[in-house]
């Protein structure tokens, strides 16, 4: 997601990517704010089709829900972002939230 400012805004939930990526954009300073939020486990095996039910297709992620982690973007205010590029997991939950931010 990049800001009207030009700042870059990435939410991870894998923590060997983070892990990777984190030192890599440590020298960004403000410009980068990349964040990690991990799946939560619940049981559920929702629609994945469905964005209410915030969960994805992959079989690790079975029974998890990916709620926090879509969340993180309705911290930013209503036309915050230029673009939004959705490309992890719980794709059609993110999409729904990131509508009104774009």
């Amino acid at each position: 997601m990049v800001g009207k400012r030009g700042a870059c805004v990435s939410i991870e939930n894998d923590p060997k990517w983070y892990s990777v990526l984190r030192p890599k954009l440590l020298n960004h300073g403000d410009r980068i704010d990349y964040r990690f939020v991990q799946p939560e486990y619940n049981g559920y095996h929702g629609d994945i089709s469905n964005p209410d039910d915030y969960v994805s297709g992959s079989p690790d992620y079975q029974g998890y829900t990916f709620k926090k982690y879509v969340a993180q973007i309705d911290e930013f205010k209503p036309d915050y972002f230029d673009i939004v590029l959705v490309d992890g997991r719980a794709r059609p939950s993110c999409i729904k939230h990131a509508v009104g931010k774009v």
